[in-house]
């Protein structure tokens, strides 16, 4: 088993509101820049502006927001490696590779057995897709992933695909502490072109637990004129709003409010 982590200094990569990670690849970013627009089709274009992400140039409030994975949906693939990959163990069998994440302690399956995708008239879309892999080399390792629930994000903007999405991805190892990922992302219904998004990984201690739990994920704290201040997990900046507000746009959330702060905010 080789554990590696993410080396974000290597990378050139931003920090995610106190915690590693980015918000999309690296070298697309949300920041309004030509440079680093993507090459979208119109029904990109019109999917993404039904998609309320947390962050970006099309950021909502967090009483807006919609994004799947803060209700606790699976992250997905590739959002789990394009966005705050963290640590990762990968673990090699006779017939398939295992690779554990420590972001939403996940893991994905890909058989390198020889077999195939699953027919269409029996497969059913997954949160992580159906992955096949093969050596290219001794050290390099060539994945495709096909059959994303399009209910996922591609990253933390809220950057869409379709259920044509196909990702190739590509570990290279380069010595014993760097691994090279490279990620192509390719959705012609989406993206006019295929685009990449490369990781460096350096090889580390292994992982601690990161369950996405609302009732951990969210700090609910009193503050004076009857507010709550909610502190998130993966986003510790702090917003203020009005509890009945933010109950109304986060159901999944009422439990977790200590019946001690409802009474004091009456």
């Amino acid at each position: 088993m080789t554990v590696i982590g993410n080396d974000e200094e290597a990378m050139g990569g931003t920090k995610e509101r106190g915690a590693a990670g980015r918000k999309a690849a690296k070298e697309y970013p949300s920041d309004g820049k030509p440079q680093h627009e993507l090459p979208f089709t119109p029904l990109r274009e019109k999917t993404w502006g039904s998609h309320k992400p947390g962050f970006g140039t099309t950021e909502v409030p967090i009483t807006l927001n919609n994004d799947p994975f803060d209700i606790c949906d699976p992250i997905g693939f590739p959002r789990i490696e394009l966005f705050n990959l963290r640590a990762i163990q990968i673990l090699q069998t006779e017939k398939q590779v295992l690779i554990f994440y420590q972001n939403d302690r996940t893991f994905r399956s890909i058989w390198t057995d020889g077999r195939g995708f699953p027919p269409e008239d029996i497969s059913e879309p997954r949160w992580y897709g159906y992955s096949i892999g093969k050596w290219e080399d001794d050290t390099t390792f060539v994945v495709e992933t096909t059959g994303v629930d399009e209910r996922t994000w591609i990253d933390n903007v809220g950057r869409p695909h379709s259920s044509d999405l196909r990702v190739e991805e590509r570990f290279h190892r380069v010595n014993h502490d760097i691994l090279e990922l490279t990620l192509t992302i390719i959705d012609p219904k989406m993206y006019t072109k295929p685009w990449n998004a490369p990781w460096k990984i350096r090889h580390s201690m292994p992982a601690e637990k990161h369950p996405c739990a609302a009732r951990s994920s969210v700090i609910f704290r009193y503050v004076p004129k009857g507010l709550v201040e909610i502190g998130v997990e993966r986003a510790p900046a702090q917003k203020r709003m009005d509890l009945a507000e933010y109950e109304a746009a986060q159901p999944f959330l009422r439990t977790a409010v200590p019946p001690l702060y409802r009474d004091a905010l009456k």
